[in-house]
């Protein structure tokens, strides 16, 4: 059996295999956006808070808020959409 982590090292951990799927993480947690902040504290935090309060426009028709939308014929859509639409 390994050794086991320090408290310290299993944040680092954790942090860096967050930062690697940094991409991904809205859709494994089902949620508009993820922002990852350095952890300071003993423990490691998680926040929501509504879309809304990013600025970030919402996709008609769908529940994702993002960056920027696409125009198509079928209205504005999420990349993700927008994606699916044209295959």
């Amino acid at each position: 059996m390994p050794p086991s982590l320090s408290p310290a090292r299993r944040r680092t951990r954790f942090s860096t295999l967050l930062e690697k799927h940094r991409e991904f993480l809205p859709e494994l947690f089902i949620v508009s956006d993820v922002n990852l902040t350095a952890p300071t504290a003993a423990t490691i935090a998680i926040e929501a808070r509504h879309a809304r309060e990013s600025g970030l426009p919402a996709a008609r028709g769908g529940w994702r808020w993002v960056p920027k939308l696409s125009v198509t014929s079928h209205g504005e859509v999420c990349p993700r959409c927008e994606e699916a639409l044209n295959s």
